[in-house]
C-alpha cells in the first residue's frame, strides 16, 4: 500500500515538471494545501462520529477508519484544490516609472539624460 503511494507521488511529479514554469503563476498549491485541510480534516471528523455510532469495536474503528479518511480525504481535497487554485493566475507586480519630460527627472528628482 505505502509503495502503490510513494509511486503514484513520484510519478506525478515527473509529470508535472514540464509544468512548473506555468504552474509557478497560479495558486495551485495553496488551492491543493486549503483542500487538502478542509476535506482531510471533514473526512476524519465523519469518520469519528461514524465509529461513534457504531458503538461495537470503537477503539478499533477509530484506529483504523480516521487516518485512513483523513489520508484519503486529504489527498482528494488536494486534488480538487489544485485544479481550482490552478484557474486563478497570480498578478504580476508592476513598477510605475514617473519621468517628468520638462525637467528630466526621474522618480525622486534622479536627472535621466534623455
Amino acid at each position: 500500500m505505502k509503495k502503490g503511494i510513494i509511486f503514484i507521488f513520484v510519478v506525478s511529479l515527473m509529470l508535472g515538471a514540464p509544468f512548473r514554469n506555468v504552474a509557478a503563476k497560479t495558486y495551485w498549491a495553496t488551492g491543493g494545501g486549503v483542500g487538502a485541510g478542509v476535506v482531510g480534516a471533514g473526512a476524519g471528523i465523519t469518520a469519528s462520529l461514524l465509529c461513534r455510532l457504531a458503538e461495537e469495536n470503537a477503539s478499533s474503528c477509530r484506529a483504523i477508519m480516521i487516518p485512513v479518511s483523513v489520508v484519503g480525504g486529504g489527498a482528494i481535497g488536494f486534488g480538487v484544490g489544485a485544479l481550482i487554485g490552478s484557474a486563478i493566475k497570480k498578478k504580476e507586480p508592476t513598477i510605475t516609472t514617473i519621468i517628468d519630460s520638462q525637467t528630466g527627472t526621474y522618480g525622486a528628482g534622479v536627472q535621466m539624460p534623455f
